[in-house]
């Protein structure tokens, strides 16, 4: 009997490495009634099935290389979760005995980034499932061999915060709502969706931070400022394997946005520790931007 455990997943060809978690909900609602004459039910039926698949990446570049910051459409293989065998010491078995879990049609979507110190950043990506017409949602192959190429060797951490111009030092988080909503549709009296839709995106950035200092007037203000793409982004910084230090070059990520600059909370702080607060950046679309602007070769010093 085997003992499958996660692997890596795979994206229209595209293998993704570095996976924390991965899962693919059935998505089944059942549903049941009490009619007359009775006080339990009789007839029962699953009228609609919304399968979706979840994982969560430390490779904070290739996957938002694929998915951008809207997301990309299910083609070819679509996306694929493998499952790996193990031995009982924990070696992989060596043998075809492994299996992967198959969503051929449908959408992968970015949904939160996340970034605190003292660890590395990982993005937990959906995946949403619909009916081709002829093949189930979600498929199952027993008995692979896994792929290969599939690595863990790349870590970013919180770098270089600029909200609406202003510098902000002493960060103990980040996080990045992508702000995704996702309508699958549903008719002819199927359970299965057969299209969907990005009905919104409005993305949020979050920057935790014990530099107080920077609430005020003359920084960021009661009533908020707007921030654009010149003067508001922030830095994931690529460390070098094995060792404190960060890469040199132009390895590291940048995220650019524009929107509205508000403070989550002004201060809060609990027996000696030290103060800390929330800067919010709500994003708006400034009619030339993407809502969040992706690098993937920022340099940390570029005149070195």
């Amino acid at each position: 009997m085997g003992r499958f455990v996660p692997y890596g997943v795979e994206i229209n060809g595209t293998l993704v490495g570095a996976i924390t978690e991965q899962s693919i909900d059935s998505g089944v609602e059942v549903s049941t009634e009490v009619t007359a004459g009775a006080t339990a039910p009789q007839y029962g039926e699953i009228n609609k099935i919304q399968s979706m698949g979840k994982f969560t990446t430390s490779d904070i570049p290739t996957i938002l290389g694929i998915l951008g910051s809207r997301g990309v459409v299910l083609s070819g293989a679509g996306f694929v979760l493998y499952q790996l065998d193990k031995e009982e010491a924990g070696t992989i078995k060596s043998t075809s005995v492994h299996r992967k879990v198959a969503i051929a049609t449908g959408l992968v979507v970015p949904r939160t980034l996340t970034a605190q110190q003292g660890s590395r950043a990982t993005l937990a990506c959906e995946v949403f499932a619909i009916y081709d017409g002829t093949n189930k949602p979600v498929t199952v192959t027993t008995d692979i061999a896994l792929p290969t190429g599939i690595t863990d060797l790349v870590g970013f951490h919180l770098g270089e915060a600029i909200i609406a111009a202003q510098t902000i030092t002493r960060k103990t988080a980040l996080s990045i709502d992508f702000g995704i909503t996702v309508n699958p549709e549903y008719d002819d009296g199927e359970s299965y969706a057969r299209s969907l839709h990005i009905a919104e995106v409005n993305p949020k950035l979050t920057v935790t931070t014990h530099d107080v200092a920077k609430f005020g007037d003359a920084a960021i203000p009661l009533d908020g400022v707007l921030g654009t793409h010149a003067n508001t982004s922030v830095v994931l910084r690529k460390r070098t394997r094995g060792t404190g230090a960060f890469a040199t070059g132009e390895v590291h990520t940048k995220i650019t946005a524009a929107g509205v600059v508000s403070l989550d909370n002004i201060t809060r702080a609990s027996t000696n520790g030290p103060h800390e607060m929330g800067v919010n950046v709500t994003t708006l679309d400034d009619q030339t931007n993407d809502m969040l602007v992706l690098a993937f070769d920022h340099d940390l010093d570029p005149e070195v």
